[in-house]
């Protein structure tokens, strides 16, 4: 290996490390923010926060769905007549 293909692998491989660096920086910020807007400290506790979450969506859907069911059905009929 010559002079000038051991500089050019040093100037890559420290260009990596500021990559890898900036990448551990990102998450490191990541986290911190899932902790303080969720309150979960890794990624296991984000997903299951989130599957959670995605149940009382759906939920709250059905829900809905059927008091507007409900609702349709007991008062639809004035609705039209009132168009």
């Amino acid at each position: 290996m010559d002079l000038n293909t051991f500089e050019a692998l040093k100037r890559e491989q420290e260009s990596l490390q500021l990559r890898v660096a900036e990448k551990e920086g990102a998450l490191k910020q990541l986290l911190e923010q899932m902790e303080s807007e969720f309150g979960v400290k890794d990624v296991p506790s984000a997903r299951k926060l989130l599957k959670r979450l995605e149940r009382e969506i759906e939920r709250g859907s059905k829900e809905y769905e059927k008091l507007l069911a409900e609702f349709k059905t007991r008062w639809g009929n004035q609705l039209e007549d009132n168009r």
